[in-house]
C-alpha cells in the first residue's frame, strides 16, 4: 500500500492536464498512487491519461460513464484512496517538486497536525504569477487579452496552527478566500469524519472549516504550490443555468442553487460534528456569527431564502392515497 494517495478529478482538462501530471509525477518523494476520475471528458483527456497510465504503474485511472458532477468526481477519487495520507491535485495547478517531501515531513514533525500545505502563489494561463492590481479599493488581474477581472488579495496571516479550535475555525471563516488548503496533504482517517463535498459552491471552504476542529495545520513557509487562474475556469464558475448545474452537479442539474444558505448550515453544523467542549462550540457559532454579518452575506442570504420559499411554494404538491389497512 503506497503512504500517500492523490486524487485528481478532471473534466476536459486537455489545456494543462499534462503540466499538471507531470509536475505531479516528478516529485522527489515517490511513494504515492496517482487517482485520476475523467468525468466523462469529450476532448483529449481520456488519451491523456491513457498514454501517462500506460508509462507509470502508480496512476489508477478510472472513466465515468456519465458526469457526476464536480462535488461526486471529487468525492470518488478520495473513497479510492488506499494511503493513510491524501491530497487533492487539479488538473491546472503546478506543484514543485518537493511539494509532498515537505509536507510528509512536516506532518511527521507534528503528529497532532492534520494537514500540511506550502504556501502558494497565483498564475495565470501561461504560468506567471498573478499580482492583484488595486483600484479604488478593489483588486484586478488583467489577463493576456486585456479581459479584466475581479480578484481578491492573497490571505492574510492566519491561526491555522493555533491549539485553540476556535481560532482555526474563525480564521478559516473570516480571514480565508483561497482555500489552497484543499489541495494540502491530510491524513485520511481525519478528512473521513468530515462531510466532504457537497453540490454547490463554497463547499471546499467547509471542509476545511471542519479540518480546522479536528487539529491544527502546519504551513510550509516555502512556495511549493502554484494556483493557476485562467478565463476558461472563471467562465465555468461563473456560468449560469444548465452551464454551472452540469459543472457542479453533473447531468441531472441538481446542485443546490442556494450556497450560502448551505454554507450556514455547514458552519453552524460543524463544531456539533466534532467532540468540542461546549464553551468551545459557543464560541464558534460566535464566528459564524460574525461571517454572517458581514454586509455582503446578507443580501444574498436574503435572495436565497425567498427563492427557497417561492420555488417550494411553486412546487404542486403530489396527493398520495394512503394504503388501505390489512388485519
Amino acid at each position: 500500500m503506497p503512504l500517500i494517495s492523490i486524487g485528481l478529478p478532471v473534466y476536459n482538462g486537455e489545456n494543462y492536464l499534462e503540466q499538471s501530471l507531470k509536475s505531479i509525477l516528478n516529485q522527489t518523494f515517490e511513494d504515492f498512487e496517482l487517482i485520476i476520475s475523467d468525468n466523462a471528458s469529450t476532448d483529449a483527456t481520456q488519451q491523456i491519461c491513457l498514454d501517462y497510465a500506460a508509462r507509470d504503474r502508480r496512476i489508477r485511472y478510472y472513466r465515468q460513464e456519465k458526469n457526476l458532477g464536480c462535488a461526486r468526481n471529487s468525492n470518488f477519487v478520495f473513497e479510492e484512496a488506499r494511503g493513510r495520507l491524501f491530497k487533492w491535485a487539479s488538473h491546472d495547478d503546478l506543484h514543485a517538486p518537493t511539494f509532498v517531501e515537505r509536507c510528509v515531513e512536516a506532518l511527521r514533525q507534528e503528529p497532532s497536525a492534520v494537514l500540511a500545505c506550502p504556501r502558494a502563489v497565483l498564475i495565470d494561463g501561461a504560468g506567471r504569477e498573478i499580482i492583484p492590481v488595486e483600484k479604488a479599493g478593489r483588486y484586478y488581474w488583467l489577463d493576456d487579452s486585456g479581459q479584466q477581472y475581479r480578484i481578491r488579495p492573497y490571505d492574510p496571516p492566519r491561526r491555522l496552527n493555533s491549539p485553540q479550535p476556535y481560532q482555526r475555525f474563525w480564521d478559516v471563516l473570516l480571514k480565508t478566500h483561497w482555500i489552497t488548503e484543499i489541495y494540502g496533504l491530510m491524513r485520511a482517517d481525519v478528512l473521513r469524519k468530515t462531510s466532504l463535498h457537497g453540490g454547490y459552491l463554497g463547499t471546499d471552504k467547509r471542509i476545511i472549516a471542519e479540518l480546522s476542529l479536528l487539529g491544527p495545520f502546519v504551513e510550509i513557509p516555502e512556495v511549493l504550490f502554484y494556483y493557476r487562474q485562467h478565463p476558461a475556469q472563471w467562465k465555468r464558475y461563473r456560468a449560469q443555468g444548465p452551464a454551472r448545474d452540469q459543472y457542479l452537479s453533473g447531468e441531472n442539474g441538481t446542485w443546490c442553487k442556494i450556497p450560502r444558505s448551505q454554507n450556514l448550515r455547514g458552519y453552524l453544523r460543524a463544531p456539533m460534528r466534532t467532540d468540542l467542549s461546549a464553551a468551545q462550540r459557543c464560541l464558534c457559532w460566535l464566528g459564524v456569527a460574525a461571517w454572517l454579518c458581514r454586509v455582503r452575506q446578507w443580501p444574498g442570504l436574503l435572495a436565497e431564502t425567498y427563492y427557497n420559499l417561492t420555488a417550494a411554494a411553486a412546487t404542486p404538491k403530489v396527493h398520495r392515497e394512503q394504503p388501505a389497512r390489512t388485519m
